[in-house]
């Protein structure tokens, strides 16, 4: 310890003669389980030999328990009961483990022992052991046909094993962690994959069938799962698959959450989620839809009014798997879920940053200024029109009119699909009538881009 003032101090301890056991030696023995060889490998059950040495003039009885602190060894032995160490001498005792079958290479796993009597704790061993393993890593994968929307691949996976021990040989079953991605044949067998060699399986190929709806460009994550008597799992490896190649014209996304991004330009597609836009203006007095004026009341500086209103919607809203009642609506060019009126931020920095709201959808963030009496901003919670065929069972729009020549919108959609019961958002906004893409958006307690 140290600190201002303070000054070390030398003291003494005084050490009981108890009967004192310890570790003089220890070694792996997996004759009877294992290759033989002396060494932990991956998917072993082994015995870890301790010679034990008991230092003092008296003998010592009592209970042993092995101990395992590594994730990749399980301690499968019991109490050893009425194990006798005479004084002076040094006895030889196992302690079996299992070695995990995707125990990492060179895994250095720290294991242990304590002996008890009726006093209790008499003492308490450590030691370690390096496990050799397999490593195993999809190397690459060979693809029969074209990873695009609406269409079958035949897959091969090539696994690698770059660790120091054989792989055995072992069932495969390959699982999509995509939505929009469907393994229709998902069985597989490797052959024995030795250390330092990759090879591909024996049987049929894979199949995976990728939805209409998929974006283009979709990252479809896989995991192959090895198993070695069908029922104890090898390893899990990951890899990913690319769904066609994108282009100016496609959507963005999906992001982590699996929201998508959709603008105008992308209306050429024939893509199953497509929307077709059609601005409406809420405008209260001349609008195609009429819309409310809201009042807003804050700061004015130099024809700019910062000010954020609470506004109660007729839905529960969902956003990034939070449902939100209420959103609050900033003069400066967004909105943001729940009640956030606070904040008036027009300083359009990076998110998240100074006095940025939470769940902000930025679709036109900057310091805007009221210029004539057309301007304001607009709120319509009743409009019902067209998302594709379907039908939008409720939808918000907010309005921004600025500059008298800025128009910009936020519907909030919420529709059903065989994917989502909420699409949500889908922003646009237009600048001298022309309607361009959202500019970014963020999760209610984090960012996304």
């Amino acid at each position: 310890v140290t600190g201002e003032d303070l000054l070390p101090t030398v003291g003494s301890i005084s050490v009981e003669d108890d009967p004192i056991i310890v570790l003089t030696e220890y070694w792996v023995d997996d004759e009877e389980n294992g290759n033989g060889d002396g060494i932990a490998n991956s998917g072993e059950t082994i015995a870890v030999i301790l010679r034990l040495s008991n230092r003092t003039d008296e003998d010592w009885e009592g209970d042993i328990t092995p101990y395992s602190y590594s994730p990749w060894i399980q301690d499968i032995g019991a109490i050893l009961p009425d194990v006798q160490i005479p004084a002076d001498e040094s006895v030889e005792i196992p302690l079996h483990y299992r070695v995990s079958w995707n125990c990492p290479n060179e895994t250095i796993a720290n294991l242990g022992a304590s002996g008890s009597d009726e006093e209790g704790l008499v003492f308490r061993v450590g030691f370690s052991i390096e496990v050799t393993g397999m490593q195993l890593d999809v190397s690459s994968f060979e693809i029969a046909g074209n990873p695009e929307p609406g269409e079958e691949i035949d897959l091969d996976v090539i696994i690698a094993n770059i660790g120091d021990f054989d792989m055995p040989g072992a069932d495969a079953l390959l699982v999509s962690n995509s939505l929009f991605a469907e393994v229709t044949q998902p069985d597989g067998t490797y052959r024995e994959i030795p250390a330092g060699e990759e090879r591909a399986q024996v049987r049929d190929p894979f199949t995976v069938r990728f939805a209409e709806e998929t974006v283009v460009g979709l990252i479809a994550e896989f995991n192959l799962v090895l198993r070695g008597d069908g029922r104890i799992i090898w390893s899990e490896l990951p890899f990913t698959i690319q769904v066609g190649e994108v282009e100016v014209t496609d959507p963005l996304g999906p992001d982590s959450y699996g929201y998508i991004a959709l603008d105008d330009g992308d209306n050429d597609l024939v893509w199953a989620e497509a929307p077709e836009y059609n601005w409406l203006d809420i405008n209260a007095w001349h609008g195609d839809v009429e819309g409310e004026l809201l009042e807003v009341e804050g700061e004015v500086n130099n024809d700019e009014v910062d000010a954020t209103v609470l506004v109660e919607l007729p839905f529960a809203f969902t956003y990034y798997g939070e449902q939100f009642n209420e959103i609050s609506i900033c003069t400066n060019g967004w909105i943001a879920v729940g009640d956030q009126t606070n904040l008036v931020n027009q300083q359009n920095w990076m998110f998240p940053g100074i006095n940025g709201a939470y769940g902000m959808i930025a679709v036109f963030w900057d310091r805007l200024h009221d210029m004539d009496e057309d301007d304001g901003v607009f709120v319509n919670l009743s409009y019902n029109g067209k998302f594709t065929s379907r039908e939008i069972r409720e939808m918000v729009a907010t309005y921004f009119r600025l500059f008298s020549m800025m128009r910009m919108s936020i519907p909030l959609l919420r529709v059903t699909t065989r994917f989502s019961s909420n699409i949500t958002p889908l922003k646009t906004f237009r600048i001298n009538g022309r309607q361009m893409p959202t500019v970014r958006s963020e999760f209610p307690h984090r960012t996304v881009w």
